[in-house]
């Protein structure tokens, strides 16, 4: 049995050592498992005043987590306490080129990591700004990389990086502007963390989508699509209940509410609704039963459920649907059409599992 605690006192006799592994530990817990940069200013990549050659990254704070083998529930806390300057290399005639500018913690004292030591390893730094080079124009993250060697830099999936931005610089330049710079860091915060160019993880997750179906159509037309029958059969409906959104990689749970505006016709009409997660039903049937009163009218079927969020789907971009059906056996139907809403919120949980 092994065991590292922080902290044990000692006395004139003894004095506990306290490894750095428990400080990162630390660090993990405070940042509640997240990294990503402290403030929204902090680290920013910037072009020179007058553009040159050369990119500055501004001072700030961030979490890095600890990716070296072996290793878990484990953070750096990394400081610049001044703007830094770094050259990027020109192009040539032969074409564009993408660097990823990035933060790695090179720490030589782990075991299974190849780093050198710094002239002096008292004072470092075992933390760098570096520029990996040549990677394609689509990289939004330094994980996205396969190992290898990019430029002066090697890339291993045990590296403890976060990335700051990428610099898309046209064929034959060698002054870099701040058009050619990609903003790409995240919040070191649940919810903070950026996937691709544009989106930010967002807990809860809030959206709206609205009917395409023209004012003065008629059912069914070619407006199948945004009609329930009553024949009970499961149906992706309405079309637009159907977003993809960024699933946190702490996440285990999930709450789901899912409201589909909709007009009743011809009849009562009562089925259920379920959620679908990349096409595949993960819910309950939740049940709806809606009357008609012998005028179309606007109504809403909901769906509500608590549900688990599976290994694979964490950290990726997943896509939510609602599928519903009626089982009633008479004539009303249900018709999502023009300027009808269907709306979706998730909020994400964090619960202890087996896997």
């Amino acid at each position: 049995m092994a065991w590292n605690t922080w902290a044990i006192d000692g006395d004139n006799n003894v004095q506990p050592k306290h490894p750095a592994s428990v400080a990162r530990l630390q660090t993990y817990v405070a940042f509640q498992g997240c990294e990503g940069v402290v403030d929204p200013l902090d680290l920013r990549v910037m072009a020179q005043p007058t553009p040159n050659t050369t990119i500055r990254v501004m001072p700030g704070a961030a979490s890095i987590l600890n990716r070296a083998t072996g290793v878990r529930s484990q953070a750096y806390a990394v400081e610049l306490t001044e703007p830094d300057t770094l050259p990027v290399s020109p192009t040539d005639s032969s074409g564009p080129r993408s660097d990823l500018v990035v933060v790695r913690v090179e720490n030589p004292f782990l075991a299974g990591e190849s780093f050198d030591l710094p002239p002096n390893p008292e004072d470092g730094p075992y933390t760098h700004i570096r520029i990996v080079q040549g990677v394609p124009n689509n990289t939004t993250d330094y994980y996205d990389l396969n190992p290898g060697t990019y430029g002066s830099v090697t890339v291993s999936p045990t590296d403890s990086v976060i990335t700051l931005a990428r610099i898309d610089l046209p064929a034959s330049t060698a002054t870099v502007q701040q058009s050619h710079l990609r903003e790409l860091r995240s919040m070191a915060e649940p919810g903070g963390r950026r996937v691709g160019e544009e989106i930010i993880e967002s807990n809860p997750w809030f959206e709206n989508t609205v009917s395409s179906v023209p004012q003065n159509a008629t059912p069914p037309g070619n407006n199948n699509a945004h009609i329930l029958p009553s024949n009970g059969t499961y149906k992706f409906w309405p079309p637009e209940a159907d977003w993809t959104l960024p699933v946190p990689e702490w996440a285990t749970g999930a709450e789901v509410w899912i409201d589909a505006d909709c007009q009743i016709r011809d009849g009562d009409v009562w089925g259920d609704a379920v959620l679908a997660i990349n096409g595949q039903t993960v819910s309950a049937p939740v049940q709806f039963d809606i009357n008609y009163t012998g005028n179309p009218a606007n109504e809403t079927v909901k769906f509500r459920g608590t549900i688990a969020i599976p290994p694979e789907l964490r950290g990726t971009r997943a896509r939510f649907q609602m599928r519903a059906r009626s089982t009633s056996n008479v004539s009303g139907r249900l018709w999502a059409k023009w300027w009808t809403y269907s709306t979706l919120m998730v909020q994400f949980k964090k619960y202890p599992v087996y896997n």
